[in-house]
């Protein structure tokens, strides 16, 4: 529990941040084919699920390795302690309702980047490998790797570590396009980039306003649970299939129209209520606790 409680003192900066993407991408991807290689025909060691633990696991460790590092540093030297990974502000508005709309708003963005998302043809590749998840794999391993690992993991890296970390050394806007960027990048494929990059930059600003760490792995699995429910519920359509490919233009337009007001009004809300002032207060308090034990 300790180094959970010390993961505040690594705050990586661009470099570090870029830096643990290529080790997920080279070293992890390598790790997470090892037990499919060896394993052929196990279920358990095939599965998606190992595989995506497999391919983080040198991430975590790298990061466990630095915060021992860095927190030893800040024994000896007297430094601004970076804030915790989760240290929650909600400002006026109850969390509950935050989580509600900001899941809302997610929903909408899914639609918002539709038409630019449509402009790249799915490669045969990422086909496949959506088949498999959604379609070919078991529904416990397809919910564990998908709607628990996915959100949980990448959310850790990509915004509890990341963008955290960032936000420690550069503007929050620079910080949040950048770990928008490579949480782009840690997809590994062109189709996604426009999707992730665009849920990115929303689940880095949302972060930045709030500080909850469990608010933002709340939005992914909302992202991540939609998709796979549709793919479940509708086995029959191209895994690639458009909501307009399913809507007649009418409806489709009335969509679209729907989803820009409703997220238009709900950043305008968290903009206006969703304030940081109680989380300075907050991250007060979290240090003052600190020193006292």
């Amino acid at each position: 529990m300790l180094i959970l409680r010390n993961l505040r003192y690594y705050a990586p900066s661009i470099g570090q941040s870029l830096l643990l993407v290529l080790i997920f991408v080279f070293l992890g991807s390598f790790l997470g084919a090892i037990p499919k290689l060896v394993a052929v025909n196990s279920v358990f060691w095939g599965s998606t699920s190992v595989f995506y633990i497999c391919a983080m696991l040198p991430v975590f460790v790298f990061i466990y390795f630095k915060v021992k590092m860095e927190y030893q540093k800040y024994e000896v030297v007297e430094l601004n302690v970076p804030r915790k990974i989760n240290s929650p502000s909600f400002g006026s508005l109850h969390p509950v309702l935050v989580f509600f709309l900001a899941g809302l708003a997610t929903l909408c963005i899914s639609v918002i980047i539709e038409p630019l998302v449509t402009l790249i043809p799915m490669p045969d590749s990422i086909k496949e490998l959506f088949e498999m998840l959604f379609y070919k794999s078991s529904p416990v391993d397809s919910f564990i790797s998908v709607i628990i690992l996915a959100p949980l993991c990448e959310e850790f890296l990509c915004r509890g570590m990341m963008l955290r970390g960032m936000l420690e050394h550069i503007s929050p806007i620079k910080a949040i396009l950048w770990s928008a960027f490579l949480f782009a990048l840690l997809h590994l494929n062109p189709w996604q980039a426009i999707p992730a990059f665009a849920l990115g930059a929303f689940f880095g600003w949302i972060y930045w306003k709030s500080r909850s760490i469990w608010l933002v792995i709340f939005l992914h699995f909302v992202n991540n649970f939609s998709a796979m429910i549709m793919a479940r519920l509708f086995p029959d359509l191209p895994i690639d299939v458009a909501l307009l490919d399913m809507l007649s233009t009418g409806w489709y337009a009335f969509t679209y129209a729907v989803a820009i007001i409703v997220f238009t009004c709900i950043t305008l809300l968290f903009i206006k209520k969703l304030n940081s002032t109680d989380g300075q207060k907050t991250l007060s308090a979290e240090i003052s606790a600190d020193s006292k034990n």
